[in-house]
């Protein structure tokens, strides 16, 4: 498995990496993983959850110009490390996170020994913002388009980021693969629902109002700027906006310029914490204006937690609609408002949503689901 970055890095894909790895290992598959070394203390390889971890050292840029996302490794030795391991072992595949940073050379390396195989974290940009839409699919209009087709397989972290990336005329294996999340981490029987309003010093005049919890970066894609706006037409509710980014000081000043009551988490919270967070919330709410695979809707829902989500991206695959929450329209405050307003109203609703949610969690929203399907990606990938 290649990606620019792998754990302790705390990203989507290199969670991603990890909990699909090292079940693939438990399994008794022999899974190696080639990443950036982001700090020099980080041994250049080791043993880790059964994974065989090499980093190559690279020099790690934070600070670029947008739409570049940071941070940004530069692997002077990828190559020379990548194509050491490939002369020393015998891979069934080379498994790519990442189709903006390794491209031809990398594919050229693998075969035809190896059979390589790209799952796509990331879909076509849309709806971000139109330098980030336009580069992104520039891109892959010039170069992704060419990698991908010589793909001898590409997993989707979402049907929709998967239909919405891969060229037409692709004739490689496909499939779709979601995200997941440990369900039995986020079980009631590990949470304190209480724990929010003792962690904000909440009064007892706020006795009575619901806690609405959103967990995502501060970047324009969540489109946290209307869920910020939609709090002007809620009524007996506090929203908790946990995460952190770019744009905190522009949503704070546009809560309190509204004088909305929105709550910022800013600083890291332990797993802990984040349980007790979930727990605590009356129901979950993600405003994405583009959203390959939540895994936040995923940790909601484990924790039984009824959910309103705009219909982007892959939302609608996991939020189904009047079954486990409700979907409203991306950028539309008053319509995440008014869907806000309906589970508020409607208590019972909530808990029967919450309890949907979380069977849905068990089935299907979890590690031991993801890597079972990519094991058996693998095995049908063989024979191509």
């Amino acid at each position: 498995m290649v990606n620019p970055f792998f754990y302790p890095y705390p990203g989507g894909t290199e969670k991603h990496i990890r909990e699909i790895g090292k079940r693939l290992a438990k399994k008794g598959h022999r899974i190696v993983v080639l990443s950036a070394q982001m700090d020099k203390k980080e041994q250049e390889r080791e043993i880790f959850e059964g994974m065989e971890v090499h980093r190559t050292p690279a020099k790690i840029i934070h600070n670029l110009p947008h739409p570049l996302p940071p941070p940004y490794p530069i692997m002077t030795r990828f190559f020379q490390d990548y194509k050491n391991i490939l002369e020393k072992n015998k891979f069934d595949f080379i498994h790519i996170h990442n189709r903006f940073i390794f491209g031809h050379r990398t594919l050229n390396l693998a075969k035809p020994k190896s059979k390589t195989i790209l799952t796509i974290h990331n879909a076509r940009p849309r709806n971000i913002d139109p330098m980030t839409d336009t580069l992104g699919g520039l891109y892959d209009d010039v170069l992704g388009k060419g990698i991908m087709n010589r793909m001898d397989g590409i997993i989707g972290v979402s049907g929709w980021a998967l239909n919405s990336t891969i060229p037409n005329n692709y004739t490689g294996k496909t499939g779709v693969i979601h995200n997941g999340c440990d369900v039995e981490l986020y079980s009631l029987e590990n949470s304190d629902s209480t724990f929010w309003k003792d962690y904000f010093e909440m009064s007892g005049d706020n006795e009575g109002e619901k806690m609405l919890l959103t967990n995502s970066r501060l970047v324009k894609q969540k489109g946290l700027e209307h869920l910020v706006d939609s709090m002007q037409y809620v009524k007996d509710a506090y929203l908790v906006v946990l995460g952190r980014g770019p744009l905190e000081s522009e949503l704070k000043k546009r809560a309190k310029k509204l004088k909305v009551p929105v709550y910022f988490l800013t600083k890291k919270i332990s797993e802990e914490e984040l349980i007790n967070l979930y727990s605590s919330a009356y129901l979950f709410v993600l405003s994405s204006l583009y959203e390959p695979c939540a895994v936040a809707l995923m940790e909601a829902q484990a924790s039984g937690k009824a959910i309103v989500a705009t219909n982007a991206g892959g939302n609608p695959e996991i939020v189904q609609e009047g079954e486990t929450g409700l979907l409203a329209n991306p950028a539309d405050a008053e319509d995440l408002a008014d869907k806000i307003n309906n589970l508020i109203n409607d208590e019972k609703l909530v808990r029967q949503f919450g309890k949907n949610a979380r069977l849905k969690a068990e089935k299907y929203f979890n590690w031991d689901f993801a890597a079972n399907a990519t094991e058996n990606f693998y095995t049908e990938s063989k024979g191509l």
